[in-house]
């Protein structure tokens, strides 16, 4: 009997989630034992009477009620405009190379209760992972976040002021328009879901109030009428109708607009930059300026990271675990940030006229000159470069950080834009010797060099003004060529791997 009871908790928390819950959270909201819900939850699988959504290997299930085909409809009066309109096909459309669609900037009023029946979020991942995957653009969830809006919003004083962003493709909803107003148009949306469904088979992406999406469907979950929950609110509704076979057009637009939507100090460190480094150029125009760079200095850390002719190919922590927080082996992304930021300062970067297509010559000056730079350091410091992070601070956001700013000291303006490549990395390193044959000059963790120096810029600051005394003074060295040709042979075997 005690398993019957049981059962029907979970079934009862299921019945109520739009949302998809894991094992422990259906324990604890039906206040059930952890063991007792992941031992009945099986049984109910294979009854059909419960869904379970397979997340992939090293992941938790998560289970949905059974689906209802046709659950219901919501339609909602909304007032908007087309900002374009291509409806008119061509018969010789497909092979037109202008880039066809159709979008409507509406705005009405939703119970927002009813957004997670008709909402999924697709949430974004690293961009090195975006082409295997699929499309996303959503953060995951801040429980302390929604545990902070749930308290707000479960009042029964609560009021909705703050819009919602909303996404539809144009053959998931019904738009009937009623009348013309004032260079606008009043119309109807209607949607039909269905019901307890995962993410993707839902009609809608939500843009920008997810997180409230989450701390009402916790509403909700415990109420014991989730129907008669209401919180009327302001939505922003994009519909859109994408001709192009390739997705990556919408799947920019979906993202120029929550990055626009969420530029709040709420987002997580470094999320926003990652994000939009993987807009298009086109889709970047509409920022500001220091987006763009943000999105340049992304974009050039997620090629360094994966390109193999890199000295940092897959030593970045893309997913920002590492540093600082935690020494380990990989270069935390937050500090790939820093040291880029710091090496684009040199005169010889490109770094106007932004957004710089990828396939823009400039684009590849930038990456290239990046690669060289530090892959001389690489090599002439190839036994500290290799060793463990408790024994050498060379890859340290310290050093690496202080070679950054040296570059304009050691490396002239002219032999940066030289369109000898070889010629150029030659110098480099020759220049890069004046230091590395200093004897004072070593990066282990015990070096006089480093004594009592931290990871933090005016740290950065003392090591870099210290290996420009060094240079300075060996200013008239003369590396031997013998010296300068191994590390040319070194680099010239990784251009052609």
């Amino acid at each position: 009997m005690s398993d019957l009871t049981s059962q029907d908790k979970i079934l009862s928390v299921l019945s109520r989630a739009y949302l998809p819950l894991t094992a422990r959270e259906i324990s604890q909201i039906a206040e059930l034992n952890i063991n007792t819900t992941r031992t009945i939850i099986p049984q109910m699988v294979n009854r059909g009477e419960i869904e379970p959504i397979n997340q992939g290997p090293g992941t938790k299930n998560l289970y949905m009620y059974k689906k209802i085909e046709d659950e219901g409809t919501i339609e909602i009066l909304v007032i908007g405009k087309w900002m374009k309109r291509n409806l008119e096909r061509e018969e010789n459309f497909e092979t037109d190379n202008e880039f066809k669609f159709s979008l409507f900037q509406c705005v009405g009023l939703i119970n927002f209760y009813d957004l997670r029946k008709i909402c999924g979020i697709h949430r974004y991942t690293s961009p090195d992972k975006i082409n295997e995957i699929g499309m996303g653009v959503q953060r995951q969830r801040h429980d302390k976040w929604v545990e902070e809006l749930k308290e707000g919003l479960k009042s029964s004083k609560a009021e909705m002021w703050s819009t919602a962003i909303i996404y539809f493709d144009l053959n998931r909803i019904e738009y009937t328009k009623l009348r013309d107003y004032n260079g606008q148009e009043i119309g109807v949306i209607i949607i039909t879901y269905d019901g307890h469904v995962y993410d993707a088979e839902k009609p809608g992406w939500i843009l920008d109030g997810q997180q409230r999406m989450w701390a009402l469907e916790n509403i909700a979950i415990a109420s014991e009428d989730p129907d008669s929950l209401k919180l009327v609110g302001p939505v922003t509704i994009a519909i859109g109708e994408f001709y192009n076979k390739d997705t990556g057009i919408k799947l920019n637009f979906i993202r120029r607009t929550f990055s626009h939507a969420n530029k709040t100090q709420n987002l997580p460190k470094n999320f926003r930059k990652d994000l939009i480094g993987t807009l298009d150029d086109y889709s970047q125009e509409t920022m500001t300026k220091k987006d763009k760079k943000d999105a340049l200095i992304s974009s050039l850390i997620r090629y360094l990271n994966t390109d193999k002719d890199s000295p940092f190919n897959g030593i970045i922590d893309m997913k920002n675990r590492g540093l600082p927080r935690i020494q380990g082996e990989l270069i935390s992304w937050g500090a790939m940030n820093y040291i880029i930021q710091e090496i684009l300062e040199y005169e010889a970067f490109n770094k106007e006229d932004l957004p710089i297509p990828e396939i823009d010559s400039r684009y590849k000056f930038n990456l290239e000159l990046i690669k060289d730079y530090f892959n001389a350091i690489k090599y002439i410091y190839s036994s500290e470069w290799e060793q463990l992070v408790q024994n050498s601070r060379l890859r340290s956001r310290l050093v690496l950080s202080s070679f950054s700013m040296l570059i304009g000291k050691i490396l002239h303006i002219s032999i940066a834009l030289s369109s000898d490549r070889n010629t150029r990395f030659k110098e480099i390193v020759r220049e890069n010797l004046k230091i590395s044959e200093d004897e004072r000059v070593s990066f282990n963790v015990n070096s006089p060099l480093l004594l009592n120096l931290k990871n933090n810029q005016a740290d950065i600051k003392t090591l870099t003004e210290n290996l420009i005394k060094i240079y300075t003074q060996n200013s008239q060295y003369n590396p031997e060529e013998l010296i300068i040709g191994k590390v040319y042979d070194e680099w010239r075997k990784l251009l052609e791997h």
